[in-house]
């Protein structure tokens, strides 16, 4: 804890005997709450990151108590023994005030003495407002008679997000993430016009996606990810207030954009970048490459944009010119699959496969279509229903490749790192993608998926953090939001879980797998008319009354009909997944899920299970069981259907061992009925009343380290 007694300054900047002032690690300055120690500002619900740098300035200004403060002062302190201009300091200071919402002409907090320096404003009062005590954000998931089902595999299935290993290994305090994020450049989509004068989305999304991603490695400088700043348009930044509201939902700084226009063989771009505070636009440039060359295009402007707004920056050149492919056609292929990697689509998915492996018949030593292509195999599992073992098969050679062409590149790191993570190698995930992370700070991608693997391991804090950390560089990420949204409601915070899953659904309503996480958390809450509202929604019937509906919604649909006491419609709601014509097949968990769940509201209604019924859980038990079966979410189906069957001593073994290595919903398996059958066994009760402290405790650590939950 930091400590520094200063004397309570004037206007001149000389000292007054009097007052003094103590600085600890957190203050309060005016309406915000200053977290140094997380290098966070609070207003309430709205939280924003601060720079490590941008957090020197302000707790050393905070230090004098009002007292002038002069640039060399500054400059000794927060850039020891390094060079630095002082167009470095303006940017800093300008940064500063905008995170503040602060004016440099009509100031609240930094005044500018001429000639002399910079003080403060404000008198800065020592500590934080905490949380009060009892004020958990929790709620009882109380339920009905007929209380849901499926709810530890639904959302595994959906997110991969059921998982801790050993009760007892969880830290006793919450750690810090070692990444430090701060976003100051949002990339926005350039517009790209043909030949025809027409806009062509596809190129203008490719070009602007791999300028961001050059400009991400960039040292010293951070970068808004893709999927939040693309939710906007350059044609923003010539409206000065549009600008400012772009800025403010992405905690950017700068906004950068253009357009892109072909004239035969030219490539013609013109550069706009626009200051958040005022929202007008401080650097406009024209370039033109002939013969049109994006990868060139992508050099220079990285290079004139970070000579102009950011001297200090070193590193530039060995930055940019790792691992570039020697032909434009190459780079366009590659670009264009990255365009359609993003889109996370079956279709999408397969052409993303298609460009990069034509990228690497150009060049077989393209490391970046390595990557790429092994990335696409491994979203495959989530978006284009591939089977795991045979997308891991897929992956790893290219992955290999990539990471024998070029170790040094955060997107090779970042690929073993998922790699890994499919495997449920927790260490080598956690290390590979702490790797991408030292490379690329601004890898959004590489800190969700390291909440992943804290998630899987048994560190929900450390999920938590590392989620809030990605959604800092990805504010509109829906996918981000929804992890976010589990990992709260894993530890029993249901306000905040709700408050980011509507955060998504705003962002993204037809996301694949909202619905279902919708459902999820409607029954932990006890909300039985939400779960008729949301029922609605999927009643899409056709002239016969048949029920039209994917996998992970039909189990949702189930799960929800149970919960507001209607087994009837919820055995409708299996039989429209295992009927419908269209679509993919069910995966075998989750057609082990279905199996359970066909299982036990049969015997609700007192009917007998069938001979086929039985045939077909044992057959799917056998398919997935195995000795060396790690995966939680699979250990627990197995342990419900084993019960299901009355095979007691098995279905035991097999829930213990899914608590071993992660099932820990604690929630909803308090209130899963197909646990029933064993549930009173001293094992398995013991096991939950464990789950339930170690679920306060945890929630109680993560309250204390994130007061607000960080979204409006």
């Amino acid at each position: 804890m930091r400590k520094a007694e200063q004397n309570l300054a004037v206007e001149s900047g000389t000292a007054q005997a009097t007052d003094t002032f103590e600085i600890l690690s957190d203050f309060q300055l005016g309406r915000w709450q200053v977290d140094v120690s997380g290098g966070q500002l609070r207003d309430g619900e709205q939280c924003l990151r601060l720079e490590p740098r941008l957090m020197q300035i302000l707790v050393l200004l905070a230090d004098k108590q009002g007292a002038v403060v002069s640039r060399q002062q500054i400059f000794d302190s927060v850039w020891p023994n390094q060079e630095v201009s002082d167009q470095t300091l303006d940017s800093a200071l300008s940064r500063l005030r905008s995170r503040l919402g602060d004016d440099s002409r009509s100031p609240t907090y930094i005044q500018t003495v001429p000639k002399k320096g910079y003080r403060l404003l404000v008198r800065p009062v020592a500590g934080l407002d905490q949380a009060p005590a009892g004020g958990r954000e929790r709620q009882s998931p109380k339920a009905a008679t007929f209380i849901g089902i499926a709810a530890i595999g639904l959302a595994a299935v959906m997110l991969w997000m059921l998982s801790q290993p050993e009760l007892n290994s969880a830290p006793s305090v919450l750690p810090q993430l070692e990444v430090q994020i701060e976003p100051e450049l949002a990339v926005l989509p350039f517009i790209n016009l043909n030949a025809s004068g027409q806009v062509d989305e596809d190129y203008e999304q490719a070009f602007s996606a791999l300028l961001l991603e050059q400009l991400a490695r960039v040292p010293g400088l951070q970068v808004v990810s893709q999927a939040s700043a693309f939710r906007f348009s350059s044609n923003l930044l010539d409206t000065p207030i549009e600008v400012q509201r772009a800025a403010q939902l992405l905690g950017a700084d700068y906004l950068l954009g253009g357009k892109i226009e072909r004239r035969g063989s030219r490539l013609i771009v013109r550069l706009q970048l626009a200051e958040a505070q005022r929202g007008e636009l401080v650097w406009t440039q024209a370039l033109v490459d002939k013969p049109a060359d994006a990868l060139q295009l992508h050099t220079t402007i990285v290079s004139s944009l970070t000579k102009d707004l950011l001297p200090e920056v070193t590193g530039l050149q060995a930055a940019m010119a790792t691992n570039r492919p020697r032909s434009g056609v190459t780079y366009d292929l590659y670009l264009l699959g990255r365009h359609y990697w993003h889109q996370r689509r079956p279709d999408a998915l397969a052409e993303a496969e298609r460009l990069f492996r034509e990228a690497l018949a150009r060049e077989p030593d393209f490391a970046l279509a390595h990557a790429g292509l092994a990335n696409t195999y491994l979203s495959m599992i989530e978006y284009g229903g591939m089977a795991r073992t045979a997308a891991l098969a897929l992956a790893q050679a290219p992955m290999a490749q990539a990471m024998r062409l070029a170790p040094e590149l955060a997107e090779t790191h970042l690929v073993v790192g998922r790699w890994h993570l499919t495997r449920f190698e927790w260490a080598e995930a956690e290390a590979s993608l702490k790797r991408a992370l030292a490379l690329n700070p601004n890898l959004s991608m590489a800190l969700m998926f390291l909440g992943n693997v804290y998630n899987d391991s048994g560190q929900l804090e450390l999920a938590y953090a590392s989620y809030r950390d990605a959604l800092a560089l990805d504010p509109l990420h829906a996918t981000v939001l929804m992890n976010l949204s589990q990992s709260a409601l894993k530890l029993g915070l249901h306000d905040r879980a709700h408050r980011y899953l509507e955060r998504a659904r705003g962002l993204f309503p037809q996301h694949t797998f909202l619905l279902g996480l919708s459902a999820h958390q409607l029954q932990a809450a006890g909300d039985k008319l939400g779960a008729r509202n949301l029922i609605s929604l999927w009643e899409q019937k056709d002239g016969s009354g048949a029920l039209e509906l994917e996998a992970v919604d039909g189990l949702a649909c189930a799960m929800l009909q149970s919960f507001i006491e209607r087994p009837g419609p919820a055995l409708d709601c299996l039989d429209a997944i295992e009927n419908v014509a269209s679509g993919r097949p069910l995966r075998p968990l989750e057609r082990l899920m279905a199996l359970s769940y066909r299982a036990w509201l049969l015997e609700a209604l007192g009917r007998p299970l069938s001979v086929s019924l039985k045939a077909s859980l044992a057959e799917q038990i056998q398919r997935l069981k195995s000795p060396d079966l790690i995966d939680p979410t699979v250990l627990y189906e197995v342990a419900v259907a084993e019960a299901a069957l009355a095979r007691k001593d098995a279905a035991i073994a097999s829930f213990l061992r899914a608590q071993r290595h992660g099932a820990r919903d604690t929630g909803w398996m308090t209130w899963d009925p197909r646990l029933d059958p064993i549930r009173d066994e001293p094992e398995v009760h013991a096991a939950l009343m464990t789950l339930a402290a170690d679920q306060t405790r945890r929630g109680d650590q993560v309250l204390a380290r994130f007061p607000s939950p960080g979204v409006p």
